[in-house]
């Protein structure tokens, strides 16, 4: 693994070391150190920007909607907000190529239809900055819809994942095999 800037590592002593340097008393195994580094190495990030913006939840990968954005803007997509307040918000992404504007929204009605808001719990990011998660869902959801390419991956933000577990019903399934 070789992550932007040259640092190399190629055994698990390399490994190691880099754990000893940027997981510093983080309950991190070298699994997930070398998972972090395979997708940050695919989207040019540093060492550092893979240990710190990156995480492992669930078992799938995630970075923060704002590091989203910034990775699409850095490959040419412009972003406008045609409107955020604390009830809706709708992102416009202007994408190289695409004549048509993509717009994309949220309302807190459909956060609380997905049961991301959760009534009565004071603590909750969508109870103290509602504006702030619709936004993050604007550009998310964008990206993924519209332009998926310019992260060459499918990622969510960390409290979409976190979200995702505690509302998903895991149900098993048997199939048997006809005759």
């Amino acid at each position: 693994l070789v992550a932007r800037q040259g640092l190399g590592i190629s055994t698990y002593e390399d490994m190691e070391r880099a754990m000893k340097i940027f997981c510093n008393g983080a309950k991190m195994n070298a699994q997930e150190m070398a998972f972090k580094l395979a997708v940050g190495s695919g989207l040019g990030f540093t060492l550092a920007q893979c240990m710190s913006e990156i995480h492992i939840i669930e078992g799938r990968p995630s970075i923060g909607a704002t590091l989203q954005l910034s990775i699409a803007r850095s490959r040419g997509v412009r972003h406008e907000w045609v409107e955020t307040t604390r009830t809706r918000a709708t992102l416009r992404l202007l994408i190289p190529g695409e004549a048509e504007p993509r717009d994309t929204t949220w309302t807190i009605e459909m956060a609380r239809e997905s049961r991301l808001v959760k009534e009565g719990k004071d603590g909750s990011n969508w109870a103290k900055f509602p504006d702030a998660m619709l936004r993050a869902r604007c550009i998310t959801t964008g990206i993924r819809m519209w332009c998926p390419e310019v992260l060459g991956m499918t990622l969510y933000d960390p409290e979409e994942i976190r979200e995702a577990a505690q509302v998903e019903q895991v149900v098993a399934v048997r199939s048997a095999q006809t005759v």
